[in-house]
């Protein structure tokens, strides 16, 4: 496992210039097996935990290889945003929740309590699409939209992982070499400003509690989003 700064430049939705600091992590099977063995393993066991746990039949009734492959691609995005995190802090700052619902097992706590929501996605076009391209770029994904209340936070952070291939791929890349890209976030000011965040019905890649049909969510354009050491500076001063 390696990790290395790249920097991506173009156009914010305002049409201001913008470079973006991503965080490229990348994963090699001959010299990583045993750790991304350990990751496959907690993934196998989360999907197995949703499927025996989760009381609607449209989320026990999904293909269970691609249940498997989602629970493990979040896994991952969260330990690669917990190690970056820790090593930019130069201390043990961001964990794992200690609840055993399967609901918060992807996800990040901060040594202050703060939360850490991690949400992972495939643009198979590339991280510069991913960032800039004007109609199609990602998002930010933060709270369903009808969970959002007055006064009161989801989540105070909300991060992006990016894998830069098609999701029906993904476990030939993970058999192989596997890039993962940190690439910013949003906090929860953010997506209660009308200058950051829009509302989208998306149906995210990544939810495992998914029955299938899109639901509105808060998000905030990567374009307009911080960028990974900004968030991540922000997540630490917040401790």
């Amino acid at each position: 496992m390696f990790s290395n700064e790249e920097v991506f430049s173009g156009e914010d939705l305002n049409g201001d210039p913008r470079s973006f600091r991503a965080v490229r992590y990348v994963f090699e099977s001959r010299v990583d097996s045993r750790f991304l063995s350990s990751i496959a393993c907690r993934g196998l066991e989360l999907a197995g935990q949703i499927s025996l746990t989760e009381a609607d039949p449209a989320l026990t009734d999904r293909d269970p290889e691609r249940l498997r492959d989602s629970c493990t691609c979040g896994i991952l995005s969260e330990f690669c945003w917990k190690s970056y995190l820790n090593r930019r802090a130069g201390f043990g700052i961001a964990m794992e929740p200690a609840s055993g619902s399967p609901r918060d097992q992807i996800g990040l706590v901060t040594a202050g309590g703060r939360k850490v929501e991690v949400r992972s996605s495939f643009p198979r076009s590339g991280i510069k699409f991913a960032l800039f391209d004007r109609p199609h770029q990602f998002d930010v994904l933060g709270p369903n939209s009808g969970s959002v209340r007055p006064g009161e936070a989801c989540k105070d952070f909300y991060v992006r992982a990016l894998y830069p291939f098609a999701s029906n791929s993904f476990q030939t890349h993970f058999a192989g070499r596997l890039e993962v890209y940190l690439v910013g976030g949003a906090t929860w000011d953010m997506m209660t400003d009308p200058a950051f965040f829009k509302e989208k019905d998306l149906q995210p890649e990544d939810d495992v509690f998914s029955s299938g049909g899109k639901s509105r969510y808060r998000v905030v354009p990567l374009s307009l989003a911080l960028d990974t050491p900004d968030i991540a500076d922000l997540i630490i001063s917040c401790m």
